[in-house]
């Protein structure tokens, strides 16, 4: 089971890189004028809220983790 964990926190803080990553690319898309303010307050907004609940998510994981040793 621990390893278990272990994999899904790797996997989550993956997933958490790769959307800061696209949170980096929305900023340039706006920027640049590709999206409009409502556009990008839209996909921005989902975004950071996707990183609060992985960011929750590998917490609660880790101290389920710490919990087990």
């Amino acid at each position: 089971m621990l390893l278990v964990k272990q994999t899904i926190v790797q996997n989550l803080l993956l997933l958490l890189k790769k959307l800061v990553s696209q949170l980096y690319w929305i900023e340039l898309l706006h920027r640049n004028k590709y999206i409009d303010d409502k556009q990008y307050q839209s996909i921005y907004n989902d975004a950071e809220e996707l990183v609060k609940l992985l960011v929750h998510r590998c917490k609660k994981i880790d101290e389920q983790l710490c919990e087990d040793k």
